[in-house]
């Protein structure tokens, strides 16, 4: 939608009918987060700026390995550098 960016704060994980939902401190809540969250973890990913469009994320093949290949795809920059953009 556009908004500012929020945290997703693992302390805020609610389980759902099928699926999980993640809250932030605001109440927006991103759904079926599952299989982003295991792609950063199989790739010891623990500093990752997401943009979802809409509520859920997408549910592909129902697996992770969408989510692995574009976060391995997208590169990362030194912590240090971030404010220099």
């Amino acid at each position: 939608d556009g908004g500012p960016l929020e945290a997703l704060d693992p302390q805020r994980l609610f389980p759902l009918a099928h699926r999980s939902s993640l809250r932030t401190e605001t109440g927006r809540t991103v759904e079926v987060c599952e299989h982003v969250l295991a792609a950063l973890v199989l790739l010891d990913l623990d500093d990752v700026d997401l943009h979802f469009v809409g509520r859920e994320a997408p549910i592909r093949d129902g697996s992770a390995a969408d989510f692995v290949a574009a976060a391995t795809g997208a590169g990362s920059l030194d912590r240090r550098l971030r404010g220099a953009f």
